[in-house]
C-alpha cells in the first residue's frame, strides 16, 4: 500500500488560509479553556478541604495553606483533571459535530492529555510543578521521577499519533497538513507564550513559578509536529471539513482571553 498521501489535489491556497485560519484560533482558544480548567480543577480540590482559595489564570493559592497531604491532593488534582476531560473530549469529539467544532474538539482533547503529560515530563526539574511537587511531597525516590519521564513521553507520542489519525482524514495533501497543523502549532503556542506572560506579569508569581509556567505554554500542542512520526503510515478516507471564516470563535477567543486576564488576573477569591 503506498505511503500516505494517496490523495492527490492541486494546490488551493484559498483551502489552506482557511485551514491555517481555523486550525490556529480553534488551537488557541482550546489553550486557553484548557488552562482554566486545569487551575479551576486545583481550586475545587481545596474548597473541598474546607480551605478557601485563590484562582489565578495560571495558578491557585490556598487561604490557609494545607498540611502537606492536603497539597498533594490539589497539586494531583489538576492534571488528573486534564487527562480525564482530555480522554473524554477527544474520544467523544473526534466524530462529532463538523468544521471549527471538530477542530476546536480535537484540539482541546489533546492539549488537555498534553497538559498532563507536561508536568510528567518536567516532574524531575520542576519540583514547583503539580507531579514534581507531588512527587517531592511523598519523599519519592528517584526510579519514580524516571518511570514520570517514561510516561510522559509515551503519551506525548500517543497525541501525536491520535492526532494524526484524525487531521489526514481532513486533509487531501502534506500542504494541507501543514496549514492543518504545522502552521497552526506555531500560531497557537505564540498566542498561548504572550498570553501567558501577560498573565504572569498580572498576577505578579515568583521566577520559579514563571518558569515552569512559560514552560506549560510553550508546550501545550508539543506533540502536533510529532505527528510527522505517524501520517506516512495511514490511510483513511478522505472526510471534507466545512469551514467558514472564523470570525465568531476569533472573537470568543479574544473575550475571554480579556476576561481571564481581568477577572483571575488579580485572583478570584472562592470560598
Amino acid at each position: 500500500m503506498a505511503a500516505w498521501p494517496v490523495r492527490t489535489t492541486p494546490r488551493d491556497p484559498g483551502r489552506n488560509r482557511l485551514l491555517l485560519a481555523c486550525s490556529s484560533v480553534a488551537l488557541s482558544l482550546a489553550a486557553i479553556v484548557v488552562v482554566t480548567l486545569h487551575e479551576l480543577a486545583h481550586a475545587v480540590a481545596g474548597l473541598s478541604l474546607g480551605v478557601g482559595a485563590v484562582l489565578h489564570p495560571n495558578s491557585v493559592s490556598y487561604v490557609p495553606e494545607l498540611p502537606p497531604g492536603g497539597q498533594v491532593v490539589t497539586a494531583a488534582a489538576g492534571p488528573v483533571f486534564s487527562l480525564v476531560l482530555g480522554a473524554v473530549v477527544f474520544l467523544v469529539g473526534r466524530n462529532l459535530a463538523g468544521g471549527f467544532v471538530r477542530l476546536l474538539l480535537l484540539w482541546t482533547g489533546l492539549a488537555s492529555m498534553q497538559n498532563f503529560a507536561g508536568y510528567l515530563l518536567i516532574a524531575p526539574v520542576a519540583r514547583v510543578g503539580d507531579s514534581g511537587k507531588v512527587l517531592a511531597l511523598l519523599d519519592a525516590p528517584g526510579a519514580a521521577y524516571a518511570v514520570s519521564v517514561v510516561l510522559g513521553v509515551a503519551l506525548t507520542l500517543l497525541n501525536a499519533r491520535l492526532l494524526a489519525g484524525q487531521v489526514t482524514r481532513y486533509a487531501r495533501s502534506q500542504d494541507e497538513l501543514r496549514h492543518l497543523v504545522l502552521l497552526p502549532w506555531l500560531v497557537g503556542t505564540g498566542v498561548t507564550v504572550a498570553l501567558t506572560l501577560l498573565d504572569t506579569w498580572i498576577s505578579g508569581l515568583g521566577a520559579d513559578d514563571v518558569v515552569v509556567v512559560l514552560a506549560g505554554g510553550v508546550a501545550v500542542a508539543i506533540f502536533a509536529p510529532m505527528f510527522t512520526f505517524f501520517y506516512g503510515r495511514l490511510h483513511p478516507a478522505y472526510e471534507h471539513l466545512t469551514l467558514r471564516t472564523p470570525v465568531v470563535p476569533l472573537v470568543v477567543t479574544v473575550v475571554l482571553a480579556v476576561l481571564v486576564a481581568v477577572v483571575l488576573g488579580p485572583g478570584l477569591r472562592l470560598e
